[in-house]
């Protein structure tokens, strides 16, 4: 009798740690894909390019939107995006998680956990009184601890609190 072999998804053989960065002008096409594949999944339509108002948020003075990806070997592979809002009455900003997004080949690779990790420890550098978003992502959030996960910032690796 021969014996029933299963299959198992094959892992890649190196898992690097994700480089998070802020999106620059040079990731828009990527950036781009990425949304489709966001709006896809949430049955949106789509859009052809990037459009004015993004550009504008992004990357005009005062920036008012951030775009944070995620790379791995050259390959943006997820995002998060979150905007500035005013929190009342304590008259202090807040960060307000827009969406997060990480491709399927890679959602199991801890990309969310480490662009969630990369959007707190952002909120914190601006001062923000909280990090705000949809239950479904703010569940996702790794609990801040003595040792926080390890991402790599720029080129080098920083623990990120």
């Amino acid at each position: 009798m021969k014996a029933a072999v299963a299959r198992l998804p094959r892992r890649r053989a190196t898992l690097a740690l994700p480089l998070v960065r802020r999106v620059v002008r040079e990731d828009l096409p990527q950036l781009m894909q990425l949304c489709a594949e966001l709006a896809q999944a949430q049955a949106l339509p789509a859009q052809d390019g990037p459009r004015l108002e993004l550009l504008e948020a992004l990357f005009d003075t005062p920036v008012r939107t951030w775009v944070w990806v995620a790379e791995q070997h050259g390959q943006l592979v997820g995002f998060i995006a979150a905007s500035a809002g005013l929190a009342f009455p304590q008259q202090r900003y807040h960060l307000s998680i827009d969406a997060l997004h990480v491709s399927a080949p890679w959602r199991d690779d801890g990309i969310a956990d480490a662009l969630l990790t990369f959007a707190r420890a952002r909120a914190a550098e601006l001062d923000c009184l909280e990090l705000r978003g949809p239950q479904p992502v703010l569940a996702q959030l790794p609990a801040p601890g003595p040792h926080p996960p390890l991402v790599r910032v720029g080129q080098t690796h920083a623990r990120q609190n």
